[in-house]
């Protein structure tokens, strides 16, 4: 439940950021949650495992939508050439990602610029 709960919560805090053209993705994501409500779980009751079944599905539509996310945050990444503007979506992005597959995407993205960073200094150099 605790899972579920923070996965929610995590797109949520995503929709609050109003980030241009992220909608399909938070509609994707809306349409899965709508999904499992609909199924009227009685989640208190240990007898029944059909909210597990549903919960591993669930999960999986979740993770096709942390694909596009991640896509999603990797083509905002491409289009950026300055280092400055890379560093601050990135602190931006840190602060409102909270999964740990979300944020180990984002953590090597501080090598990349750090890499992009080294290049520049060798132009500004020769």
């Amino acid at each position: 439940m605790i899972e579920l709960f923070e996965t929610i919560q995590q797109f949520k805090t995503l929709e609050k950021h109003n980030l241009e053209g992220i909608e399909p993705i938070l509609k994707n994501f809306d349409r899965f949650v709508t999904s499992l409500k609909k199924k009227n779980h009685k989640l208190l009751d240990s007898s029944s495992n059909t909210f597990d079944r549903d919960f591993v599905n669930f999960k999986v539509d979740v993770s096709s939508v942390e694909t596009e996310l991640q896509q999603y945050i990797d083509k905002n990444f491409d289009v950026i050439t300055n280092i400055d503007t890379s560093l601050n979506l990135l602190r931006k992005f840190k602060a409102i990602l909270l999964r740990g597959n979300l944020k180990n995407g984002l953590n090597s993205k501080y090598s990349i610029l750090f890499q992009n960073y080294g290049v520049e200094i060798h132009q500004i150099e020769d």
